[in-house]
């Protein structure tokens, strides 16, 4: 994605990730330029999939970084 500072590429990211996260099945991997970043792209995650849905919720760790869902997915930063 080339885009200019501020264009929401970090958001962008994030809700791809939780769609994908949200089909059966899927491992997916928050990965960034710095640590940053990818803790950045995680605190959106969890905002859309953890707060408010843990029933959905097998196991989430804020602190560890990752989010598994009862239906078998797993997305780690």
């Amino acid at each position: 994605m080339v885009c200019g500072r501020r264009f929401g590429k970090t958001t962008a990211s994030a809700m791809e990730a939780t769609f994908f996260a949200s089909q059966p099945n899927k491992r997916i991997w928050l990965v960034g330029l710095s640590y940053d970043k990818a803790d950045l792209m995680f605190r959106e995650i969890w905002k859309y999939m953890v707060i408010g849905h843990s029933n959905d919720i097998e196991k989430a760790s804020e602190k560890e970084r990752y989010i598994k869902l009862q239906m078998g997915n797993y997305c780690r930063s």
